[in-house]
């Protein structure tokens, strides 16, 4: 397979004319250079999608991942998070039922446990094998498209299994945590993973960059508890950041400045 065809095979469109490296399924771009492939920059949102969900954009010192609104229209600097996971179908279904398997299958039939999965509902996502009767039990495969319900959907997987599935069979599938981001909640009620910041509004139901590492203006809590150079900062209400204050607080970054709050400082994200 030549290049450009297996970059196509990987879902990741890109000019072979500009400077860029494609490394273990990474964009890469030189230090210097701040704009994302000629198809759509990390400046800009589209209304079809460009690439594959999640994939990694990495410039110099800053980490892009490619996401979808799912909700509302995604503000400049506010941190966003992936559609929730606690107890929602749309996004996880687990105990599924899954239809035996020979090794080398790239299609899997499964039964949700619950509602009814629309066309590639769970397009980019995962399945993984859970049932631990299950021949085959800890396998994990990225979904490449899937039929809508009809008592039963059909996975077509990126990668064939390489282990046969067989026994009482049961799977979990989750959607793409870049497949219908919104704004981040406070840390004390976070329902998903964080997906990072994008530089630029992001309507509802369109893709765009969202950076995960590196400089990035934020916005700082109402009340932030004081940043400073170097303090740990997590998730506060309606997407902005404040101070780390317990142990288990998830932290997304590092302040590089002192910020007044509901002020937008710059934070080192370091999600990726």
């Amino acid at each position: 397979m030549s290049f450009s065809g297996m970059l196509r095979k990987l879902q990741v469109n890109v000019s072979l004319d500009q400077p860029w490296e494609f490394v273990k399924g990474v964009i890469v771009f030189p230090g210097g250079k701040s704009v994302a492939p000629e198809q759509q920059s990390i400046y800009e949102h589209s209304s079809t999608k460009q690439y594959a969900l999640g994939t990694k954009l990495d410039l110099g010192d800053r980490i892009f991942r490619y996401g979808k609104a799912g909700g509302s229209t995604l503000a400049v600097g506010k941190m966003t998070q992936s559609a929730s996971y606690a107890g929602s179908t749309a996004t996880l279904q687990e105990d599924c039922a899954v239809t035996a398997a020979a090794a080398g299958a790239k299609t899997v039939v499964v039964t949700p446990a619950t509602d009814e999965p629309t066309l590639n509902q769970f397009e980019d996502g995962y399945l993984t094998i859970g049932a631990a009767s299950t021949t085959g039990v800890g396998q994990t495969y990225k979904i490449a498209s899937h039929t809508a319900f009809a008592t039963t959907i059909t996975l077509t997987l990126y990668d064939a299994l390489i282990i046969a599935l067989a026994g009482t069979i049961k799977g979990s599938i989750c959607g793409n945590q870049y497949g219908g981001l919104i704004i981040g909640s406070d840390e004390a009620s976070l329902t998903g993973t964080m997906t990072g910041v994008p530089l630029k509004a992001v309507t509802n139901a369109y893709y765009g960059w969202f950076q995960t590492r590196g400089p990035c203006g934020v916005l700082m809590a109402a009340s932030s508890n004081g940043s400073a150079v170097g303090l740990p900062m997590t998730m506060a209400a309606s997407g902005s950041l404040k101070v780390k204050a317990a142990a288990d607080d998830p932290v997304v970054g590092y302040a590089l400045g002192a910020y007044d709050d509901a002020d937008y400082g710059l934070v080192y994200l370091t999600i990726d």
